[in-house]
């Protein structure tokens, strides 16, 4: 019998609890008249003021440094005949004294694979400076490493396996340059003052490859041999001016890798 009460009591209690729980929902949904409130000025969150950060153009910093007195020479990558071989040195020693090699200088530059040229005392190479996010062409005294000068311009780079990987073109007048972001930029090598830049992906379609720029510019005379892999695949540009001399169409395609122009003898 009292089993059977329980199983009376149960279901009874349940729907009972059911009924209350739906009339509190009911009363709590009722459809009552909402005030508009519109918000004051006042009220408003306070509106966060776009900061236009100035970004660095193109600047240039006179060092103090002086160029060595050194006639020595490696004008761009792989050397002055792309041979990879020093032809004029006195050759490596064939043995090492047992005390340590006195150190000359040295200097930290930013991560990545960028080797320097050499040419007339100086040293170039293309920098980066994180903090700052600009790309650094930088002119150091090969007797001492001092800082000539150093020509800098705003880019955003991230650190993706080192950021800088190019080497410079240098002549007795030019310097040339790629960066990270195909920003290609002509200085003269002797006072680092802008001669001309172009952005490649901007001007010319240029996908930028992964892990950034690895191409080496090319001079030849008195241009240099550009490979944009974009609207065209090759051009030249005049040293003097930036004036594009000629471009070949690019009916393929071709992007941008990080190969450099290679001159080669045919026939």
């Amino acid at each position: 019998m009292r089993q059977l009460r329980l199983v009376l009591v149960l279901p009874m209690g349940t729907a009972v609890l059911g009924v209350l729980l739906i009339a509190v929902w009911l009363r709590g949904s009722e459809v009552r008249d909402i005030e508009k409130r519109v918000p004051t000025e006042d009220a408003r969150p306070p509106k966060v003021e776009e900061v236009t950060q100035v970004h660095n153009p193109g600047t240039l910093i006179t060092g103090t440094g002086k160029p060595a007195d050194d006639e020595g020479s490696w004008p761009r990558f792989r050397g002055a005949d792309y041979s990879n071989i020093v032809r004029d040195a006195q050759g490596l020693a064939r043995s090492w004294p047992p005390e340590r090699l006195r150190v000359l200088w040295q200097l930290e530059v930013g991560e990545g694979y960028a080797g320097p040229v050499i040419h007339n005392g100086r040293v170039y190479l293309i920098d980066y400076d994180r903090q700052k996010q600009e790309d650094a062409i930088r002119c150091l005294s090969l007797g001492d490493g001092s800082e000539v000068w150093r020509y800098t311009y705003y880019v955003r780079v991230k650190r993706n396996h080192g950021m800088s990987r190019t080497v410079p073109a240098v002549t007795d007048d030019y310097v040339v340059t790629i960066g990270p972001k195909c920003h290609t930029t002509c200085l003269d090598a002797r006072t680092g003052q802008l001669i001309w830049k172009m952005d490649l992906v901007e001007q010319f379609g240029t996908k930028v490859p992964p892990w950034y720029a690895g191409q080496c510019p090319y001079i030849e005379g008195d241009r240099v041999i550009l490979a944009p892999g974009g609207e065209p695949l090759m051009m030249a540009v005049e040293l003097a001016t930036g004036k594009v001399i000629w471009q070949t169409p690019n009916p393929g395609g071709w992007g941008m890798t990080h190969s450099s122009i290679m001159p080669m003898d045919y026939n």
